[in-house]
């Protein structure tokens, strides 16, 4: 059996992923999920300690430091100690097998519009491969700004970007990227989340304005992580693990009121406060699909829908 360190195994995602080994992968893996009091990835002698404590086949390194949530941490300390936390493991990538690090679309730079990202955008080009297809001039690609991909200039996605290009380099670590990622145990106030919320009150939809993102439901990022670290030989180091699907929160709202409706409950009015739309934010999920073609995603529809029975659930 495999062993498995998990970091942020009290967050969104480490929450659901705990919950998807163990009801699907729990013959093939054990999965250590410390404390902050047990492992402080902060501190280098902490994690060197817990790493030499037992050999991790597979090391997820999930924990981020943001105020987005808890008010109560220092949000100006969270590119420090974000690094911080990385280089403590990236520093012994020797006493484990691999490590998979949860990277985010916002190294794209998210002062432009992210259209279709690829993760070559990111990367020097390997002699020999094909570079990444060049996205509509003022996107968030390198096409219009040089051939160069832009750094980004905000703290959090400066972090990403930053590891993004160690993990590139890297032997044995590799970056799954996130972009729009929902499910049960999110953030409150997460776009899809408040919107069931308001459907099963009964309260209108208030958008501040339209915009495009890859939404990906929660079930399927554990089931494209768990195929990824499956694989012993991945071609890439770095991974959108994204749906590839272009979907509007308008669309959103019409998604939660048909969800409503399949349950007896009256369909909410959407108002949008701003015209047109916001800087869109989507992936190309093409790079996983080359490594696993026959792989299925679960529909938006549907997505939106399972969301929606576990907040109705958990009203009764």
């Amino acid at each position: 059996m495999k062993k498995i360190l998990l970091t942020g195994g009290s967050g969104f995602v480490g929450r659901n992923l705990q919950e998807y080994i163990s009801e699907y992968c729990s013959g093939e893996y054990e999965v250590s999920a410390p404390s902050s009091k047990e492992l402080n990835v902060l501190d280098e002698d902490s994690v060197r300690a817990y790493l030499e404590s037992a050999h991790f086949d597979i090391v997820l390194h999930f924990a981020v430091y943001t105020d987005a949530v808890d008010k109560s941490k220092d949000g100006s300390k969270m590119l420090e100690y974000n690094l911080l936390s990385f280089m403590n493991f990236y520093n012994h990538r020797d006493l484990y097998g691999r490590m998979f690090y949860s990277g985010s679309g916002a190294e794209f730079d998210k002062r432009y519009d992210i259209v279709s990202a690829q993760e070559a955008w990111l990367e020097k080009p390997v002699k020999g491969e094909p570079e990444g297809d060049e996205g509509p001039e003022g996107t968030g690609n390198p096409e219009g700004r040089g051939g160069v991909q832009s750094v980004p200039t905000d703290p959090y996605g400066l972090m990403k970007y930053t590891i993004g290009q160690l993990i590139n380099e890297s032997s044995n670590i590799f970056n799954v990227r996130i972009f729009g990622l929902f499910g049960k145990y999110e953030y409150p106030g997460r776009f899809i989340t408040e919107m069931c919320h308001r459907s099963i009150e009964g309260r209108p939809f208030e958008v501040r304005q339209n915009v495009y993102f890859d939404y990906l439901y929660i079930d399927d990022f554990c089931r494209m992580l768990m195929l990824l670290i499956g694989k012993e030989n991945l071609k890439y180091h770095s991974y959108n693990v994204v749906s590839g699907r272009r979907t509007s929160l308008l669309e959103i709202c019409d998604m939660v009121n048909s969800s409503a409706e399949k349950y007896d409950i009256p369909m909410q009015t959407i108002t949008v406060e701003k015209d047109g739309l916001n800087k869109e934010y989507t992936a190309s999920a093409g790079r996983f699909l080359e490594e696993f073609p026959d792989y299925e995603f679960i529909s938006m529809p549907d997505s939106v829908e399972r969301l929606y029975s576990v907040y109705l659930a958990e009203k009764e």
